[in-house]
């Protein structure tokens, strides 16, 4: 689409929507949801979003909601309010990602409650996130205030750590929906003598009526009983000094004090407390303190599955490829789908939990899975019907069902069975891919990250788009913490989002590891950036001991210095400006193992001589190739490259080996090269670990990749096709014009 049509189609749906929320001011919904789309499993968001038949609300707003959302359909059109329990990265990383897509999708204005500083967090991510059609507010959210509409109130409840100050890093929140009177019963109008037909409809009004027999019939007389409204507590507490501020806090005691006068008053806690806070015995007795017909969810790192149900599809199919480049990702899976099918999927919010696992929980406490439910009205239970839960089996017979894929797959078996058999655990480098799209993440390919082990000690990120700690738990599992610690240094090729934010979540996590014992991370990146992590540093959270910058800029003539590629497993690392964004960088590096390796990495860019001389000679060339043949004239627009392009810049580098990335999200699942082109030369794939040894025959799954997903590809041919008629229609249109 282009920037003309972009704008007017996101100005036309600004003026729908609002027309829709002046229409919906004026009645109560009938319908209440809690959706819980990021339960904050290790890497995941913990974000949950009520929606109800006029608005949409949003609690927290963590790393890679973005992409959960996209893959689960979550709609964000009419999300104007966002609360915010603490300003950390875990619940704001999210938000430029967000603030973007819901720009693109009409929405007008969004405001932003929450701690103080709210405000001027969101700010400093105007650095890097362009909004020309959002509005953004943060109301100061002081004690005692509130936010209140036609559909809920909800009160604010600022906490700090020590009474003596007056910022208030923390906020936890009282949901209670406006009250809704009773639907009309149509079998108590007959009982009374109401004929079918216009009286109901004043009955429904509100008119008192008088029937022929003189009998009064008053609305009250044939309603069901009103909804006083659910009422449901957001919980945040980084520890417990802040419980102790939670239960000091007056509209909170106040408004315990009224549960324990109404018991069913309080419908559902979500808790987004830590697991270092949650497993005390001050929480356990807090969560016992609220009468037993209250739900709890755990919304934090005790649970165990992200949610991220198509990156295991993507995998297991894969996987039927080839096993080594492909292993089937180590993040703990929820019970299958099958025996799932034999528990409870719907319980009402009263009901005690089944199967409670105290040793992981407190016993009050149910661990949330992405996409449970929470019915709040008209009827109150948990619906997990829906959940988020991977199937192996069916995800294999997608693709067996499909015409020739067996054939495939047997004969692909049969051409291994000839090569030599290799020791994968004692090659290095190692490279896995966590990361092949562009621009913004979709469900099978997130944004720009490739993680390259130098030695088995050692290792480096090149780009860290949003998601990458969560694309590490899902690969390595219970590994994860390990590599983490290896991690050396991250290089950032330049400034666009989806190229650093991720940053901070790899940052946090190492820091959390290492503690005192952390040095600090060699971070290669643009100097520019320097004001960005200068502004986290001072208004979201101490970092600045975490991290050495070392200007890109500074590497170009003279390279990394050979103590400080020691450091990172290298013997050598130098950079290049490329033809994209101002202060855009291309990188080589040599690992020295059992004979030197050069590999070049791109980042985003045009053809480029500069990198072809900077990367000479490489072993391997990951190149960036965001567009078809095709759309050549996007590609220059957008200052990026065709595959054709980027394979011309491997043979112009004399490259040995060429590894294509950083695919625009129209490619999901395979992007299309002309076969005679593909020599050498391989696709990267989310979650696709790479060896030396791999690299000769890369080349030849692409005709199978075709096949197992055959149905994205003819989808892109008919594209092409399209493309090719209109063009030729306007070329004819043209000449006749002349």
């Amino acid at each position: 689409m282009s920037k003309v049509k972009l704008q007017q189609h996101i100005a036309t749906t600004q003026k729908q929507l609002l027309k829709i929320k002046e229409k919906n001011q004026k009645y109560v919904p009938g319908t209440v949801n809690l959706q819980i789309v990021g339960n904050g499993a290790p890497g995941a968001p913990a974000s949950v979003y009520l929606f109800t038949d006029q608005s949409r609300y949003l609690f927290n707003c963590g790393e890679g909601f973005q992409r959960l959302a996209n893959e689960h359909k979550v709609k964000l059109t009419r999300l104007e309010h966002i609360f915010i329990t603490r300003r950390k990265w875990h619940c704001i990383g999210g938000m430029p990602g967000l603030s973007l897509t819901i720009q693109d999708a009409g929405v007008p204005h969004i405001t932003l409650h929450g701690p103080t500083k709210l405000y001027d967090v969101f700010r400093g991510m105007r650095r890097f996130v362009i909004l020309k059609n959002l509005k953004v507010d943060a109301p100061q959210c002081n004690q005692n205030g509130f936010y209140d509409d036609a559909v809920l109130k909800i009160h604010y409840l600022p906490l700090r750590r020590d009474e003596s100050s007056d910022d208030y890093p923390v906020m936890s929140f009282i949901c209670e929906c406006k009250p809704r009177p009773g639907a009309l019963s149509l079998e108590k109008c007959l009982k009374l003598g109401v004929p079918k037909g216009p009286l109901l409809g004043k009955l429904k009004n509100g008119e008192t009526l008088i029937l022929d027999n003189g009998v009064t019939v008053r609305p009250e007389d044939v309603r069901e009983p009103d909804d006083p409204g659910p009422v449901f507590l957001v919980i945040d507490i980084p520890s417990i000094d802040f419980l102790i501020s939670l239960q000091n806090n007056e509209k909170f005691t106040e408004y315990l004090r009224s549960s324990h006068a109404e018991p069913d008053r309080t419908d559902l806690i979500l808790h987004f407390s830590p697991a270092s806070v949650v497993g005390t015995d001050e929480y356990k007795e807090f969560v016992e303190s609220f009468p037993t017909s209250t739900q709890h969810l755990l919304i934090n790192e005790q649970n165990t599955f992200s949610g991220y149900v198509a990156a295991h599809r993507m995998q297991w199919q894969l996987n039927q490829l080839n096993e080594s480049l492909f292993p089937i990702l180590k993040e703990p899976l929820p019970v299958k789908q099958d025996e799932f099918e034999n528990c409870t999927k719907k319980m009402k919010l009263s009901e005690t939990p089944p199967q409670a696992d105290t040793d992981q929980q407190v016993s009050r406490l149910q661990h949330a899975m992405p996409m449970t439910c929470v019915h709040l009205r008209p009827r109150k239970w948990i619906d997990r019907s829906i959940e988020a839960r991977p199937s192996s089996a069916e995800f294999i017979k997608e693709i067996t069902d499909i015409d020739g894929v067996t054939e495939t797959l047997d004969a692909l078996k049969r051409d291994r069975l000839h090569l030599s058999p290799v020791d994968r655990n004692s090659q290095y480098p190692k490279i896995v891919f966590f990361g092949t799209g562009s621009c913004i993440p979709n469900k099978t390919r997130n944004v720009s990250s490739i993680l390259v082990h130098t030695t088995k000690d050692d290792c480096i990120l090149l780009d860290v788009g949003e998601g990458t700690l969560g694309q590490i738990y899902r690969f390595y599992g219970d590994e994860s913490d390990d590599v983490i610690r290896k991690l050396k240094a991250v290089y950032i090729s330049h400034l666009h989002a989806d190229h650093h934010i991720g940053l901070f979540g790899i940052i946090q996590k190492r820091h959390q590891l290492l503690c005192d014992e952390s040095t600090p991370i060699l971070l290669f990146a643009p100097n520019e950036m320097s004001s960005w992590l200068t502004f986290y540093d001072s208004e979201i959270e101490p970092i600045s001991s975490e991290f050495e910058l070392i200007d890109n800029g500074s590497l170009i003539d003279e390279g990394l210095s050979a103590e400080k590629a020691a450091l990172v497993g290298l013997c050598s690392l130098r950079t290049c400006g490329v033809v994209h964004c101002p202060n855009a960088f291309g990188v080589t590096m040599t690992i020295n193992q059992d004979q030197p390796f050069k590999l070049t990495y791109s980042g985003d860019t045009k053809p480029c001589n500069a990198l072809i001389e900077l990367g000479l000679n490489s072993t391997l060339l990951i190149h960036e190739a965001t567009m078809e043949d095709e759309l050549l004239d996007d590609a220059l627009l957008k200052m990026h490259s065709t595959t054709s392009q980027a394979i011309e810049q491997g043979h112009r580098m004399n490259a040995k080996y060429t590894l294509l990335t950083h695919f625009s999200q129209r490619y999901a699942k395979i992007p299309r090269i002309e076969q005679h082109l593909v020599e050498n030369v391989g696709i990267a794939f989310d979650n696709m670990e790479v060896v030396l040894s791999d690299l000769n025959y890369l080349n030849t799954l692409y005709p199978a990749m075709k096949t197992i997903f055959t149905e994205h590809w003819e989808l892109m041919e008919q594209k092409s096709i399209k493309r090719a008629n209109k063009k030729a229609a306007e070329q004819s249109a043209n000449v006749i014009t002349n």
